[in-house]
């Protein structure tokens, strides 16, 4: 008598192909072994930096309007080569008052809007490292220019 699945006979022969199909083949423990061996050596050839990210040089900003300002600077290190993110940081007159802008990025900011008009603020920006070392911050003043 056949193989009845969901009220259809089956072919033993279909069956079997089947299976072949969906049960993964076995790996040899030599492939294994040859796997852990490849990720060893690549983890290996590729440490984590302890340095901490190079100090951020010549920000400023490169736009100001009534209520926008754009940042740029310059990084010796490079996103690919152990530097994470930079930290930005815009805050109203001094660094302790509260922040008008916080952003996590990889390139510099062309435009941060939504400022106050004829207003004081402090831009700073950290490098921060894949290992979490952290560059020394950067800061500048920008005064935002008064509404037309």
């Amino acid at each position: 008598m056949p193989r009845v699945i969901g009220g259809l006979p089956v072919n033993q022969q279909a069956m079997h192909d089947m299976r072949e199909r969906l049960v993964p083949r076995r790996i040899s423990i030599l492939g294994v072994l040859v796997v852990v061996a490849a990720l060893i050596v690549v983890l290996q050839i590729t440490p984590v930096s302890k340095k901490a990210p190079t100090p951020i040089r010549g920000l400023h900003a490169t736009l100001v309007t009534n209520d926008s300002i754009g940042v740029t600077w310059t990084s010796h290190d490079r996103i690919s080569n152990g530097l994470r993110y930079f930290a930005v940081r815009i805050t109203e007159g001094v660094p302790a008052n509260p922040v008008a802008f916080s952003q996590l990025v990889t390139i510099s900011i062309d435009d941060v809007t939504g400022l106050k008009p004829d207003t004081a603020y402090v831009v700073s920006v950290t490098a921060v490292a894949t290992n979490g070392r952290r560059s020394p911050t950067a800061a500048i003043d920008v005064t935002t220019k008064a509404r037309p």
